[in-house]
């Protein structure tokens, strides 16, 4: 199999490739777990997306929309969620083709 051939799409690769992004971009990250001295306590950081977050939120307890509930400030970086969509396709075409190997032997 060329390289053509294994980065080539079809519906197998298209269905494992959303699942993987899906599951994936359900992954919260909280940061403060890992380096809370970064951040002021007033406010929750949270990032969103595996193996590079690309989705951020910040909720800022001093701007509330109502006493019960915080107003987030959340974005999405661009520069980063394309390298996890290749990454995310090039993991399914790995997975389909180990598949194809394994099925044939």
């Amino acid at each position: 199999m060329g390289l053509k051939h294994f980065l080539k799409p079809d519906w197998k690769k298209i269905i494992v490739f959303i699942v993987l992004f899906l599951v994936s971009s359900s992954y919260k990250i909280d940061p403060k777990g890992i380096s809370g001295y970064f951040y002021e306590s007033g406010s929750e950081f949270y990032f969103w997306g595996l193996p590079i977050p690309f989705y951020g939120c910040n909720f800022l307890e001093d701007y509330l929309v109502s006493p019960l509930t915080p107003s987030p400030i959340c974005n999405i970086a661009f520069e980063l969620l394309i390298p996890n969509l290749i990454f995310w396709y090039l993991a399914s075409c790995f997975i389909i083709w180990i598949y194809g190997k394994v099925r044939n032997k």
